[in-house]
């Protein structure tokens, strides 16, 4: 206790900062829960470094928990309000340093872990109110029905309702008994809508979300962690000063179960806190975190990013990192080049090729050379000797575009996905490929959901438990159906994943994915079902297909392969659709005569 006031005197005598710093504003914090300020009808009495309640039998969590709280390994059906931001389960704590996570002496949840001093002057200069002795025996804050002796301001106030605790630190000074600048800032914990009874019929605890609110952000350290005016002097971080801390910590050996927010023990912190968010869209001072079966999940993982990697891999989705922290990692890692208007080996140019012979690559397509200056109708001689479709000469299209029909259009725009597969930049992905959704969640259509029981099925569909699929509603019809690689489960049978697709540029389906076509003629088999390797035979002069029978000529006009609807209980086997001669017996033939003069005279256009 010494110790302690000979660094509040010194601290005192310290030199102000140069520079006055503002209070950040940041999110509303969460009202409307009784009492005379809102927050709720139980407060903690002035004092410094005070718990709540101070003996050792803590506050009882389940009037909001009926069967605790289930934070990583343990169960915790009671807990300790803490003045200096936090809330910790084996008991009170008085540290008002904070200690870095992993670390914390006890396991907590510390919306801002901090030297939290709610006296006034003359609580200050009261004996009973000395500093680190918490607050007199017998000592109340909202005395009488009146509430005549709660404060306005810089106070702590909880609520507990069913599901959902609210712990406030309303205007909060600093030690020693500073009230400006301050800190408003929320810890709100909220069963989820399976958490008060779960799988295991509640006996593990409440599955619950953690939310930290920050309204004023005014302050990061008090006199005694080394600050002077709430902050640390520069080049004091890290030796003489000690910034707040937010997050939360298992406590448990070894300690690899925690959660510190960015800028935490650093010198920044209630900037970094008050305007940002690890919410998609940023909420600025909202901070969110799911905990499922015991462990922290992300609130949004499988959202939409952008990496910073370029090409096709610049679109990203969030994902699960550690500690329940995103990261938005790449869909699409690096491909051959191809020549469809996209970087698909990701370097940060155009992929040119390759063409088959013959034929060169015009950004977007492989297109024929021209033959002493002829080309197909609806084609023209560009400058560099290729033919091209006419009304696309000229146009340039943006990243992540190709022209069609003298427009800029999506890449993506004319393509069919193999079942279960999106199209991204272009490409069709599996959205849930290396989508980490953690416990408690499993990834439907790329965005991560609660998983069944907590989501409930439909009359049509059953949880499965077991398995790769454990966690998700599938029909009930296809709950005993195994299916083999290429082929997924629809109505009870297994369906083709190529039925139906129409794969990128010149690529094929084979094995429910879109590939790149290796092979410059119809022949062979995929090895699944004895089915043919599909190959891109419309020579693009009459703007169809064909039945696969002659070589191909190397353009594509129409961006893609077409698939019937197959069903199957075995193998892969897609075909081009019937019905498709579009291009009739005089295009055909022109196509194979362009071929011929390409194979004999190899003469082009000067480029």
């Amino acid at each position: 206790m010494l110790m302690r006031r000979t660094v509040a005197l010194v601290a005192c005598t310290l030199v102000a900062l140069a520079t006055a710093r503002d209070a950040r504003a940041g999110a509303m914090l969460m009202g409307g829960l009784g009492g005379p300020v809102g927050y709720g009808t139980s407060c903690m009495p002035p004092n410094d470094d005070g718990a709540w309640p101070a003996g050792g039998t803590g506050l009882d969590l389940t009037p909001a928990f009926p069967h605790g709280l289930h934070f990583y390994s343990g169960t915790y059906t009671t807990g300790w309000i803490n003045n200096n931001g936090n809330l910790s389960f084996n008991g009170a704590l008085s540290t008002y340093t904070p200690d870095a996570f992993p670390g914390a002496p006890q396991p907590m949840i510390a919306p801002y872990w901090a030297d939290v001093d709610t006296r006034n002057a003359t609580e200050c200069d009261d004996g009973n109110y000395e500093s680190g002795g918490g607050y007199p025996a017998g000592a109340t804050c909202n005395s009488g029905p009146d509430y005549s002796s709660a404060p306005t301001t810089n106070g702590v106030w909880w609520s507990l309702t069913p599901g959902q605790m609210v712990v406030t630190w309303d205007q909060v000074g600093f030690f020693s008994c500073h009230t400006a600048p301050v800190m408003s800032f929320q810890m709100i914990l909220t069963s989820t809508a399976c958490g008060a009874v779960g799988a295991d019929g509640g006996a593990g605890g409440a599955n619950f979300d953690i939310e930290f609110r920050y309204s004023q952000c005014g302050w990061e350290a008090g006199d005694a962690s080394g600050g002077s005016g709430g902050f640390c002097a520069a080049g004091t971080v890290g030796s003489s000063c000690t910034p707040a801390q937010a997050g939360f910590d298992s406590a448990e050996t070894p300690d690899t179960n925690y959660a510190s927010l960015p800028m935490s023990r650093m010198a920044g912190i209630s900037t970094e806190l008050c305007t940002q968010s690890n919410l998609t869209p940023p909420q600025p001072g909202i901070w969110q975190f799911l905990v499922r079966g015991g462990q922290i999940l992300c609130p949004n993982a499988g959202q939409a990013c952008m990496t910073t990697l370029k090409g096709i891999c610049a679109a990203g989705q969030l994902t699960c990192g550690v500690n329940g922290m995103t990261t938005c990692e790449a869909l699409t890692m690096p491909q051959p080049m191809q020549c469809n208007g996209l970087d698909n080996n990701c370097d940060g140019v155009i992929d040119d090729g390759p063409c088959p012979a013959g034929t060169s690559c015009d950004g977007t397509s492989c297109v024929p050379d021209c033959v002493e200056g002829g080309c197909p109708a609806g084609y023209s001689c560009s400058s560099g000797g290729l033919c091209v479709p006419t009304d696309c000469i000229g146009v340039t299209c943006p990243p992540g575009e190709i022209c069609q029909g003298g427009k800029c259009v999506d890449a993506c725009s004319g393509i069919t996905c193999p079942i279960g597969q999106v199209c991204r930049q272009g490409n069709c992905v599996d959205p849930c490929a290396g989508l980490n959704c953690g416990m408690g969640q499993v990834c439907e259509n790329g965005m991560c959901v609660p998983s069944c029981p907590c989501t409930a099925c439909t009359a049509s569909q059953t949880c499965v438990t077991t398995g790769a699929q454990a966690g998700k509603c599938i029909a009930t019809d296809c709950v005993n159906t195994t299916c083999q690689p290429g082929f997924v489960c629809q109505t009870g049978s297994c369906v083709n994943e190529c039925t139906g697709a129409v794969c990128p540029g010149t690529q094929i389906c084979q094995t429910g994915k879109c590939i790149a076509n290796t092979s410059q003629h119809d022949a062979g088999t995929d090895g699944g079902g004895g089915g043919k390797i599909i190959q891109p035979m419309d020579s693009g002069l009459g703007g169809g297909g064909h039945d696969g029978a002659v070589p191909d000529g190397g353009l594509q006009t129409d961006g893609a392969l077409a698939f019937e609807n197959l069903t199957s209980t075995s193998g892969c086997s897609c075909r081009t659709a019937t019905g498709g001669e579009r291009g009739g017996a005089g295009a055909l033939g022109a196509g194979l005569g362009l071929v011929a003069m390409l194979a004999r005279r190899r003469r082009r256009a000067p480029r």
